[in-house]
């Protein structure tokens, strides 16, 4: 996939406001401020709900074993295709 069809796919997974975040992920608001006081990525006027899902399964409150091994390995895997 070329470089401006991906930079087309992240902006249709960008919203603007904690409360879209809030409807996408179908939680309250006062729960998506919890998150952002918790490090969840993103900033007023950009949240990249694919950020967002990483960070809640990474290390946010969704957290997830498998998640975070599966990017480790496939990381390590990159990592060492470059050699």
């Amino acid at each position: 996939m070329s470089d401006p069809q991906m930079e087309k796919l992240r902006k249709q997974f960008t919203v603007s406001t904690q409360a879209e975040v809030a409807a996408f992920f179908e939680l309250s608001l006062d729960t998506i401020r919890n998150w952002a006081s918790k490090g969840m990525p993103g900033k007023r006027g950009k949240y990249n709900l694919i950020q967002i899902m990483r960070w809640a399964l990474s290390v946010g409150p969704w957290k997830s074993d498998y998640y975070v091994k599966s990017v480790l390995a496939s990381s390590i895997e990159e990592a060492g295709e470059g050699d």
